[in-house]
């Protein structure tokens, strides 16, 4: 069975990945909490980006899926010093790859089918 276009998407969020890794790291500590208003923070949009993936790829519904479970809470309702460090971010980020790479990987082509 064909796996071409399996495998591009991979490539995709193994670029898109790598890209969110870099941005992460871009930060300095101080950096890391600060924006230009409540969401345009780097360390919330980091959030909402793992953890909108972790629900799209954790096979539950969205009433049995816990936004924010990973910190204790969501980007919107912890204070600053609640949210996590780039280290943390990076470790769920690293596990949401995973997740994703593993199921991905286990589909194959549609134009592959024989009818």
């Amino acid at each position: 069975m064909s796996r071409d276009a399996v495998n591009d998407l991979i490539d995709q969020y193994q670029r898109s990945f790598k890209m969110l890794y870099m941005e992460i790291k871009r930060f300095d500590d101080q950096e890391w909490l600060k924006g230009l208003d409540f969401f345009q923070v780097p360390v919330k949009i980091a959030m909402h980006i793992v953890d909108c993936l972790d629900y799209y790829f954790s096979g539950k519904d969205r009433d049995h899926y816990k936004w924010g479970y990973r910190f204790g809470g969501g980007y919107w309702e912890l204070p600053d010093e609640r949210l996590p460090d780039q280290e943390n971010l990076l470790v769920y980020t690293k596990e949401i790859e995973n997740r994703v790479i593993t199921e991905l990987s286990s589909f194959f082509d549609l134009s592959s089918i024989k009818c």
